[in-house]
């Protein structure tokens, strides 16, 4: 980089980077577990999904259609 506007243009290309990811839903942040999560029962996953009786108990469709 040798002058000030490659490091400006730079900084504000890693500034819009930084905002776009933090636009990203994190998993921690929902109410319920999406498809392929981890889960203890049917009350983790979100709607029409339920918990996978057998090992890896993860969070998989439910076969139903709803809107």
């Amino acid at each position: 980089l040798q002058d000030s506007g490659e490091i400006t243009a730079l900084h504000e290309e890693i500034v819009q980077l930084l905002a776009a990811l933090d636009e990203v839903p994190k998993p921690q942040e929902r109410e319920c577990k999406q498809f392929w999560g981890s889960c203890t029962g049917d009350w983790d996953c979100c709607k029409h999904l339920g918990c996978k009786r057998k090992w890896p108990n993860i969070c998989l469709w439910d076969g139903t259609f709803t809107k």
